[in-house]
C-alpha cells in the first residue's frame, strides 16, 4: 500500500512548520518527502493542501475498562473513587472487555492517537480476559501495549487478586505469545504488592526484556504507605530492587522526595504525567519542572475514562501546560513545545519510537484540518495544537501506514455483535 500526500504542510522532526511538500508513505513507513514526488503505481493520492500533518500522539497510561464507567464518583478522592468507580468492572465478561477497548480506541483515534499503553486491570486476572483484550487491541490498529496489572494484596473494595502463583503463571504464558500486541509486566503499585511478589514481577520483566509499568505515589497517602512499608521513598525502593530503567515507566509520581527525580533521570526511567486525572481526583500537582530539570524522560497519559471522563490527549497536553502554571513561578511553566513533545515522544519505555514526520520514520500521522478554528489563523502550530486543538479537528489518523480514520470516519473493524 502506498499513499502520497500532495502539497502538505507538516511539523518536521523538530516540530518546525514546513509548507508545501509531498509526503510518500509506502507500507508502514514514510519513504520520501520532497517536491513533485512521482506516485508509485496504485498509490492513493491525498490532496493535503487543506491539512496540517503532525506526529501522532502516544497515550502512555490508561485503563481501558474505565470506558464503561465515565462520570462515576465525581466528588471522590482516589481511595473512595477506587471502590465506587470500579464497581462491577472487574466482573465484566469478554464482550464487555472488547466493547470497552473498542470505545477507548475509537476516542483516541478520533483525536490523532497512534499508540497506547493499557494498564489493564481485571481482579483476578484471567486467561479469557487477557485473550479478549489482546483481540480487541489487535483489531484497533493502534500500536498497543497491554500492561497486565497484577497484585497479591486485596483491592480497596476487598476483591481478591487470586493465587499469586497462578497470576505469575498467567503472566509467563502471556509473555510467550507473539500476536502483534506487546505485553508489559505491570504492578498496580509498590504498596499494593508484597515485597516477594513485586520482586517476582521485576525479575520477569528483566528476564523477558519486557516493559515494566506501575502507579507510583499518586496520592500523599500512597507515598506515606510506601515509606511505611520500605523505610525509604517508593522511588528509592524501586531503585534498590532493580525496578528502574529505560524499559520502566511510572504513572503519576505526584508526591516525590526531592532526590527522586535524580534517581529517575540516572536510570532512564520514564515519568508518565496524568494531569487531568490528578485534577479530577484532587491528587496534587506532579513536580514536572523538577523532573525535566533533572533530565527525566516525560510522557503524558489520559489515565482511564473514569478518572478523566475522556481519552483526549489534546486535553491532557493542554492541562499539562496549564497545571504547571499554578505549581510555582513562571520559570516553572511547562512550554507548549515541551508538553507536545511529551505527548508524542513518551513511549520509548514500552517500545514505541517517537512519531515524527521524516523520511524513514514509521508513518504515524495525525492530519488536522487547516481550517479548524484551533488553527485559524495559523500563528504558532505547536502552541495552537497544545492549547486549542479539539475533538473534530483531526480528519485523518494514520498508524503504521494505515488509515485508522479517514475524513472523520473510523475504519471498519470486525467487532463482536455485543460491542
Amino acid at each position: 500500500m502506498a499513499v502520497l500526500f500532495r502539497a502538505a504542510s507538516y511539523l518536521d522532526a523538530d516540530l518546525a512548520l514546513v509548507r508545501g511538500s509531498d509526503i510518500l508513505v509506502v507500507g508502514t513507513h514514510i519513504a520520501a518527502i520532497g517536491k513533485d514526488i512521482a506516485a508509485p503505481g496504485g498509490a492513493e493520492i491525498v490532496d493535503a493542501r487543506g491539512l496540517l500533518l503532525a506526529p501522532g500522539f502516544v497515550n502512555a497510561h490508561t485503563h481501558s475498562p474505565e470506558a464503561l464507567a465515565r462520570g462515576r464518583a465525581p466528588m471522590a478522592r482516589l481511595d473512595v473513587w477506587l471502590a465506587d468507580a470500579w464497581r462491577g468492572l472487574d466482573a465484566i465478561d469478554e464482550a464487555g472487555i472488547e466493547a470497552a477497548i473498542d470505545a477507548c480506541a475509537d476516542e483516541m483515534i478520533r483525536e490523532g492517537c497512534v499508540a497506547v499503553l493499557d494498564h489493564f486491570r481485571q481482579t483476578p486476572q484471567t486467561e479469557w480476559g487477557l485473550r479478549a483484550a489482546r483481540r480487541a487491541w489487535a483489531r484497533s490498529g493502534l500500536d498497543a501495549t497491554l500492561a497486565i496489572m497484577l497484585r497479591d494484596k486485596p483491592t480497596s473494595s476487598g476483591a481478591s487478586p487470586g493465587d499469586p502463583a497462578e497470576s505469575l503463571a498467567l503472566l509467563d504464558a502471556a509473555l510467550a505469545v507473539d500476536d502483534g500486541v506487546k505485553i508489559a509486566v505491570a504492578a498496580s503499585a509498590p504498596d499494593r504488592a508484597s515485597p516477594e511478589f513485586l520482586n517476582a514481577l521485576v525479575a520477569r520483566a528483566r528476564a523477558a526484556k519486557a516493559p515494566l509499568h506501575m502507579h507510583v505515589c499518586e496520592t500523599a497517602e500512597d507515598a506515606a504507605a510506601c515509606r511505611a512499608a520500605f523505610g525509604i521513598s517508593a522511588i528509592a525502593h524501586l531503585e534498590k530492587i532493580g525496578a528502574l530503567g529505560t524499559r520502566t515507566s511510572l504513572a503519576h509520581c505526584v508526591h516525590l522526595d526531592a532526590d527522586d527525580p535524580a534517581r529517575l533521570a540516572a536510570t532512564g526511567t520514564t515519568l508518565v504525567h496524568n494531569p487531568v486525572a490528578n485534577l479530577r481526583l484532587g491528587s496534587g500537582i506532579a513536580p514536572i519542572r523538577a523532573a525535566l530539570d533533572a533530565g527525566v524522560t516525560l510522557a503524558i497519559g489520559t489515565d482511564g475514562a473514569a478518572s478523566n471522563d475522556s481519552q483526549s490527549m489534546h486535553e491532557a497536553i493542554k492541562h499539562a501546560c496549564l497545571l504547571s502554571r499554578v505549581a510555582g513561578g513562571q520559570d516553572k511553566w511547562l512550554s507548549p513545545r515541551e508538553a507536545l513533545a511529551a505527548g508524542i515522544g513518551g513511549g520509548a519505555s514500552f517500545g514505541v519510537a517517537p512519531p515524527r514526520i521524516a523520511a524513514g520514520a514509521r508513518a504515524d500521522i495525525a492530519c488536522f484540518a487547516a481550517v479548524a478554528a484551533s488553527l485559524t489563523p495559523l500563528h504558532d502550530p505547536v502552541a495552537q495544537i497544545a492549547f486549542a486543538a479539539a475533538r473534530g479537528d483531526v480528519v485523518h489518523t494514520m498508524a503504521k501506514g494505515r488509515f485508522l480514520m479517514r475524513d472523520g470516519v473510523l475504519a471498519r473493524r470486525d467487532r463482536p455483535e455485543a460491542a
